[in-house]
């Protein structure tokens, strides 16, 4: 069986809505220029990461399409019909749709893939019966092939998405009756701006580790939920990478934790406790090095200070950033 990856072996646990007033999108500009991120350029087709710890259980109930390619701007719809509003989905680009939980490949139709995630859902009843009536859609527009259900296992359902050609997209959630929305541009045509909750996420990079490049991780924009997207990227980052961005070397270093908590601003010094556990395994690499940069982009945070599942770092006062002793090497 196919691992599931990063995004279904961590339990993110968040309090990112304490920092709603303070970090807001305006906020996100980067604190290091180096090294570069995704050109801004292309962040209509960067990953959307959308997690909120609170929200409830929602069931599918239809998968549909629609052509507006008579619109201004042209575009193909996706829509996922829902039971009940759904706060936690990832849609990002892959290489290959595989089925969950088989790890089959899906052949879908189409040269460019969109692989769509909607966590604490499910498309069946109580009886087991399914409640999407049709769960593949196949046409020949400008930009979409297919939308195909993939996946339907463990409170998590999944659609692969075949395209045309690599194009801009755009997420939505929209209400009475409930449904996600994923909006695809034609090829060539960039029509949306797509930098609201747009964050970076630092990863490990292990080439710049081996030649003692500093600093030793790489941005990649996610696009994140609004107001509260210092939270976001945080989510964002305990997803791991993309697919595409893990065969560029990209890693997410956990070192025992599964999540984080009680993320707090005061004085310009960020606060956040790891969840699960914490260890660096006596490497000079950790979580840290990665947790830091992603919340020092804010321009209202000036330090950070990690906390231990216990509650413990080394130095809880002042400016300064801090580490708990389990992350020293």
């Amino acid at each position: 069986m196919r691992s599931r990856g990063p995004l279904a072996r961590v339990t993110v646990l968040t309090m990112a809505m304490m920092l709603m007033a303070a970090l807001t999108a305006a906020t996100a500009a980067a604190a290091t220029p180096a090294p570069a991120a995704t050109p801004a350029s292309n962040l209509c087709q960067t990953a959307v990461d959308r997690t909120n710890a609170t929200a409830g259980q929602t069931t599918v109930q239809g998968l549909r399409v629609g052509q507006h390619e008579d619109a201004t701007p042209r575009y193909d719809r996706v829509v996922v019909d829902l039971s009940q509003p759904v706060h936690n989905y990832h849609v990002r680009y892959v290489p290959q749709v595989f089925a969950d939980a088989s790890g089959e490949p899906v052949n879908l139709r189409g040269s460019a893939f969109l692989h769509v995630r909607l966590d604490s859902a499910s498309g069946h009843d109580d009886n087991g019966h399914g409640t999407i009536p049709v769960t593949d859609r196949v046409v020949d527009w400008g930009s979409l092939r297919e939308a195909r259900l993939v996946g339907d296992f463990e409170g998590i359902v999944t659609f692969g998405i075949g395209l045309r050609a690599s194009a801009d997209f755009v997420v939505s959630t929209l209400t009475n009756p409930n449904r996600l929305v994923i909006d695809v541009a034609m090829p060539g045509q960039h029509p949306w701006v797509c930098n609201s909750g747009a964050v970076k996420v630092f990863f490990f990079d292990p080439a710049r580790f081996a030649t003692a490049v500093e600093p030793y991780t790489t941005p990649v924009w996610r696009r994140v939920e609004t107001p509260a997207v210092a939270g976001g990227a945080l989510n964002a980052m305990f997803h791991g990478p993309t697919v595409t961005e893990e065969h560029s070397g990209l890693q997410f270093r956990n070192s025992g934790a599964s999540g984080f908590s009680n993320l707090s601003l005061t004085g310009g010094v960020a606060r956040i406790r790891l969840t699960f556990g914490c260890s660096s395994g006596g490497s000079t690499v950790s979580i840290a090095g990665e947790i830091i940069p992603t919340l020092k982009q804010f321009s209202s945070v000036q330090g950070v200070k990690i906390y231990d599942p216990t509650g413990n770092t080394e130095v809880p006062n002042g400016p300064t950033d801090s580490i708990p002793e389990c992350l020293e090497p």
